[in-house]
Parts: C-alpha cells; sequence; structure tokens
C-alpha cells in the first residue's frame, strides 16, 4: 500500500484536540474524566509473579517531573494493597510511565490504578501468568489496527469476550499514515510524521489512545505484542522504536533498544516466543548468498528456547505469514510475499527441520500483516503428496494461524469485489491443500481457546466503516494435542469453559448438505439462516447434538447462520458454493 498524497494526512506534534465536534464525531476522545491520565491504563509480559504496567499524562511542561504513585490490589475498592509505588513522570519519556509490579502470586486476577495528587486514572485489570498447568487459557490475536481504515468495534468486543486472559498482537498497532482508499477516520489539520522526530511519533501514539475502544481492551487484560513495518521504520528506527517502547509495554533489553524478540510463559501449558524479522529481517546471508529471516543471535536464541521448552504448546508470535502460498491467479496489492518468510525459505526451511529432527511438538506461529486470515498445516513442500497428506495432515509439522487485520484493508478495499469473495477463496483452497481456512477480505479478530489437548481457534468479524455492535463467528478449527495439524473433523475432546461459539457448522463452504453439531444433546437449537440482505431462508429445530440439515435449495452466496437456544445465541456465516 503507498502512502497517502493528501496534505490532510496524519500526525505531526500537533495535539489533537478531543474536544471538537471533528474527533468526536469519530470517536475520538480522551478520558477526561480520569484526567491527567487520559489515555487510559495497560499492562503487559505478565510472569507468574509479576506484570509491567503503564499509564500516560497528558503531554505538558507542567507534568515534568512529577511523582505518580500507583497501586495494585485483589479487589476493585482496593481495600487490600498488595503492592505499590511512585514513579516519575517527565517529557524525556513522553510522559509515560512503565513500571513493574513484583511479589504476585500466580494466576491472579489483578486490579491497579495510578494517582496524581488525589486524582486516580481508570481502574485496569491484569493476570499473572500460571505457574502450575490451568484448566484453560484464553487469548485474544489481533494485527493491523487502522485507526484511519476504520472503527475499532473489534477491540471493544475483544474487551468483553468471556474469559478473556490476554492478547496478542503481531504488529501494527499503529499505522504512520493512512491509504487514499481507506479516509474512514482522519483528525483534520495533520500531516505525516518525520521519521527523525520521536515527539511525531508519540503523537502518533496519543492520538490512537484517545479512542476509547482501544483503551478499553487494553484496560481489561495484558498484552504481550511486536511490531511491525508501520510501528517501527525500518530505515531509521531509532525514534519510532523509542516512541513504541514508551507506550507499548514490554519485556526489552536495556542493553538494546531495537531488542523486542523474548520470551513469555505460562507454566507448563505455554511458551510464547515473540520474535522479530521486521528491523532483523535481510541483514544477515546464509553461505549460498540467501537471505536470513532473523540474525544469527535471534535465530540460535529460538532453536534453543524451542528445544529446551517442557511447555504443552508453542506459540511463535512473527509478524509475517509463514506458510507457503501459491498465488497462481491471486496478483497482491503491495510487494507481494517478498517480505514475508516466502522472502526468507532457507530460514524457514531451517526452522522446520529443527523442529522435525528434534520432535517438537505443537508448534503454532501466529502472523499477521496481510490483513487477512489464513490457518494452515505447515510443512516443508505442501505441493508435494510424497511429503504431505492434505486430506489427513499427515506430514504437518506445525500449524499457523495468520490472523485477520482488525481494521486495516485487504481485497475489497483494493478494489475486488465483495461478491467474489467465495470464488477467491475455494480457488485458493484449491490451489494450497494446506490451507484449512481463509478470508482475504473481512476485518475482526482471533480468539486461542487452549486445553492440554486441543487447540480451539475462532475468527470473528466486525464491520468497520461506522460504529457497530454487530459480530460474526466466521470459522472454528481445532488442533488435537501432537497432531501438528488442523483437525478435518471439526471437533474437541474437551469442555470448552466461559468461551462462546459452542455450535459447529461442517463443511463450509457447503453445497447440498451442512452437518450442524452442538456439545449438549439435551438443548433444543433453534437454526436460522438468512441471506446476505436478511431475508429469511430456513428454519428448522435441532433436538440431537449432530442433525444434517438441507440446503441443495439455497443459491450460491453468503449467508448468515443463527442458533438461537435457553443458553443464548450466536451467529455464524455459512457460504454455499456448486
Amino acid at each position: 500500500m503507498k502512502r497517502n498524497s493528501l496534505a490532510v494526512l496524519c500526525f505531526a506534534a500537533v495535539q489533537l484536540l478531543t474536544s471538537s465536534a471533528d474527533a468526536q464525531s469519530i470517536n475520538l476522545y480522551e478520558d477526561s474524566v480520569h484526567t491527567p491520565f487520559v489515555y487510559g491504563v495497560a499492562s503487559g509480559d505478565p510472569t507468574d509473579t509479576s506484570v509491567l504496567i503503564w499509564t500516560a499524562t497528558i503531554a505538558a511542561p507542567s507534568f515534568h517531573s512529577e511523582l505518580i504513585n500507583w497501586e495494585l490490589s485483589t479487589d476493585s475498592l482496593f481495600s487490600v494493597q498488595i503492592v505499590s509505588g511512585t514513579e516519575m513522570v517527565d517529557s524525556s519519556h513522553g510522559y509515560t510511565i512503565n513500571t513493574e509490579a513484583t511479589g504476585l502470586q500466580a494466576g491472579m486476577k489483578y486490579y491497579y490504578r495510578f494517582e496524581w495528587q488525589g486524582n486516580y486514572s481508570v481502574t485496569g485489570i491484569t493476570y499473572t501468568a500460571f505457574a502450575d498447568e490451568p484448566d484453560s487459557l484464553n487469548l485474544g490475536l489481533v494485527s493491523c489496527s487502522s485507526l484511519f481504515s476504520g472503527y475499532f468495534n473489534g477491540y471493544r468486543q475483544l474487551a468483553h469476550m468471556p474469559g478473556m486472559k490476554g492478547l496478542i498482537h503481531v504488529g501494527d498497532f499503529i499505522y504512520d499514515f493512512a491509504d487514499d482508499n481507506e479516509l474512514i477516520r482522519i483528525p483534520a489539520d495533520f500531516t505525516e510524521p518525520d521519521d527523525t522526530i520521536t515527539e511525531n511519533w508519540r503523537a502518533i501514539h496519543r492520538l490512537y489512545l484517545t479512542d476509547p475502544d482501544l483503551r478499553e481492551a487494553r484496560r481489561m487484560f495484558p498484552w504481550i505484542c511486536t511490531w511491525d513495518n508501520h510501528d517501527v521504520v525500518r530505515s531509521n528506527p531509532a525514534h519510532s522504536s523509542q516512541a513504541y517502547r514508551e507506550f507499548v509495554p514490554f519485556r526489552g533489553d536495556a542493553s538494546d533498544s531495537l531488542r523486542i524478540w523474548r520470551k513469555v510463559s505460562y507454566g507448563p501449558l505455554l511458551d510464547i516466543f515473540m520474535i522479530d524479522i521486521n528491523i532483523q529481517g535481510g541483514i544477515d546471508t546464509f553461505p549460498s548468498g540467501t537471505l536470513k529471516a532473523m540474525s544469527d543471535e535471534q535465530f540460535d536464541w529460538l532453536k534453543a528456547g524451542l528445544a529446551a521448552s517442557t511447555a504443552k504448546w508453542k506459540f511463535i508470535g512473527s509478524e509475517k505469514l509463514f506458510a507457503q502460498w501459491d498465488l497462481t491467479g491471486f496478483p497482491l496489492p503491495g510487494s507481494g510475499l517478498s517480505k514475508t518468510w516466502n522472502g526468507y525459505p532457507e530460514s524457514r526451511d531451517s526452522l522446520l527441520t529443527h523442529l522435525r529432527d528434534n520432535n517438537i511438538d505443537n508448534t503454532v506461529i501466529l502472523s499477521g500483516d496481510f490483513h487477512m486470515n489464513i490457518w494452515s498445516d505447515i510443512t516443508t513442500d505442501p505441493f508435494n503428496p510424497l511429503v504431505y497428506d492434505s486430506a489427513t495432515g499427515n506430514g504437518s509439522i506445525a500449524i499457523e494461524m495468520m490472523g485477520i487485520s482488525l481494521s486495516r484493508g485487504n481485497l475489497d478495499e483494493s478494489g475486488v469485489p465483495y461478491s467474489l469473495a467465495p470464488n477467491f477463496h475455494q480457488a485458493s483452497l484449491n490451489a494450497n491443500p494446506h490451507q484449512q481456512y481463509i478470508n482475504l477480505f473481512d476485518n475482526g479478530f482471533n480468539t486461542i481457546s487452549l486445553f492440554s489437548d486441543s487447540l480451539v481457534a475462532r475468527s470473528y468479524l466486525c464491520p468497520i466503516l461506522e460504529l457497530s455492535d454487530a459480530i460474526v463467528l466466521d470459522a472454528k478449527r481445532v488442533c488435537m494435542a501432537d497432531d501438528n495439524h488442523w483437525q478435518r473433523v471439526l471437533s474437541t475432546s474437551v469442555e470448552e469453559i466461559g468461551v462462546s461459539g459452542s455450535f459447529m457448522v461442517y463443511p463450509n463452504p457447503a453445497s447440498d448438505f451442512i452437518t450442524f453439531t452442538t456439545p449438549d444433546n439435551n438443548v433444543a437449537v433453534t437454526v436460522t439462516i438468512y441471506s446476505a440482505t436478511g431475508q429469511l431462508v430456513h428454519s428448522e429445530i435441532v433436538s440431537n447434538n449432530q442433525q444434517q440439515i438441507k440446503v441443495s435449495n439455497l443459491r450460491s452466496g453468503m449467508y448468515m447462520m443463527e442458533a438461537r437456544s435457553d443458553k443464548g445465541t450466536e451467529v455464524q456465516k455459512l457460504i454455499i458454493q456448486r
């Protein structure tokens, strides 16, 4: 995507006038109720005994060298203070506070807040990591959150998803420019930042944090993040990376300001390896002359960490698509696949060989940047039936969830009609036997429910062109522990507690029949199917936990399937294709 050529864009050092009608009309305003902490609170990178907590005050000279108090408690009234401290806020760190709350208990929910002269911040909620294996762990997966491209309805939905304990953001938390065809929320009188001025980048972060839905998602649980090319400019990273470190809490390296790669552990259930191929990709080379995806130091750290991990699941948080993708007939806008792991084939093969030769199971690659959902089995050669069996998944070494864009444009913003979505999706699935789910057109977020014996992944869609509470469950896929591939039959052996999306439909896309399943034999479910224009086209009551539904009378296209019972209502997208 190109930088916007219009003079009205974006973000110099001028502050956003949050009281203006322009800002209010596009849902951008500071939290004036909690002045001076108008940008909210956040937490990040939990361990089993500590967590990072964050806030920022208004950026004014009067707040230079002011002392800010903070406290953390097990109750929202702060009647029992677990730990507290005092930090100084000043202009050299963009009027932000990043501090570590230590001495905490594992697997606990905590409340925290900041105080200045009797004025309190909003109360934040955070969770420490587990020391022992929990029954389950629910995490969000987000990428490509452009304020300019649309509204953050997905953040608002994520903030109040049942049972969420954290969020993994795999890059492009902010955008330094907007595309000409995505000018949905553009505050007036801003221009693009100067890469050499740190305060310009701080202004972008402050602008983003005037969005109340983003503030709420940061308030509700800890985030685990890595940066991508819109967060940090690769050609001149010093100033953009400083602002990122100030506004996004993560455990960095004091001796290396550009090191963001690190491990976050959730006891015996999960190790998360957050990596960086944005700043480090394509610098070093193999003896063959092939470019490396990352430095030798980072790659050695990653391989050693994966080999040494005793956690059941291993997540690799990568900014870029890992799986191969046959794009025959799919000309992509921008630079195509060259900046993904497809541009570093020897590095990809080296990592997969390491996983295979060391019998490292249950590796899940979480990626972003492409603004699309592509969930794949990962193997060295997915197009060779002697290496990989697409019918069973045998030969797969790991799985990948490339997460959908929260709000940044994808194929429809690039001019491809939405009506062609089923055709594009099916064509890609036909050409890429390792792909198990794909969505190239919509926006939203993913969730991951993790158990000792399975991983349950969901894709939720949210509109972006206006404020909306609409949400649709687009897909649900399962990976059983030690299988290293996505399930072909969508089932899981564990009871999912506190997780929405309890019914499943397959096949999807479908032709003549679909199979509707629920986990409960004793609940009657009314299944209703609506056309894309809202017309009722089918309704029946399902009294068993699995039942076939005839759809051969429906035309090819997209439908919404609603399942209603006394336990609630859920909606999924259904594609009919012949």
